[in-house]
């Protein structure tokens, strides 16, 4: 291999025709070199003889730095985040379309709303695929938070649905409902006079 250390210094065709014949293992490169020299030949010839001159690297190492099943799962992961972006861009286009066609309010309102949401999904997409880009690995799972409504929150909406209950007129358990909203009232007291430091 020394040979072919002193050949990458002068780089003379012929020379390293006959080292890749002695060193060089594909019969396919073999007659290539042999024929007519180009352009073409001698940059593979430089790059075949520069491989024999680096060390091998066991297959036990190469598996070590970045397994091929993690890379197919990424590229899995990939296009169906690219499917989705692109689907996500249709529904949003469907639905700006179904807003200016649309005159009446409550159906603008439900569609506006509707936008909005693919329009959150259409980031998370983005994000997703600019981390998958930069980093060549999906990105970490994170876990959700669970959003819990303050009881004195609760309280009001329990206390609002308790107060229209009582409204209707046929009402078959209205002594059950009575009881509840006084419990619910007499909870919410509780909790201003914890607030206010009473």
């Amino acid at each position: 291999m020394q040979d072919i250390h002193l050949w990458l210094e002068n780089q003379d065709y012929a020379t390293g025709v006959a080292l890749y014949e002695k060193y060089g293992t594909s019969q396919f490169l073999k007659e290539l070199f042999a024929g007519r020299p180009s352009d073409y030949t001698r940059n593979k010839l430089f790059e075949e003889l520069t491989k024999l001159t680096a060390p091998a690297v066991r297959p036990a190492e190469r598996t070590a730095k970045r397994p091929e099943q993690t890379t197919v799962n990424t590229n899995k992961q990939y296009l169906k985040l690219c499917r989705d972006r692109d689907q996500t861009y249709r529904q949003i286009d469907r639905n700006m379309y179904q807003l200016d066609t649309c005159r009446t309010k409550p159906a603008r309102h439900e569609i506006a709303k509707q936008i909005l949401r693919l329009q959150r999904s259409k980031q998370r997409i983005l994000a997703e695929i600019d981390y998958i880009d930069e980093h060549g690995q999906p990105m970490p799972a994170v876990a959700e938070k669970s959003i819990k409504t303050p009881e004195m929150q609760r309280l009001y909406v329990q206390i609002c649905k308790a107060e229209r209950r009582l409204q209707k007129t046929e009402l078959r358990n209205r002594a059950k409902t009575e009881q509840l909203l006084a419990k619910k009232r007499a909870r919410l007291e509780e909790l201003r006079r914890e607030r206010s430091g009473i």
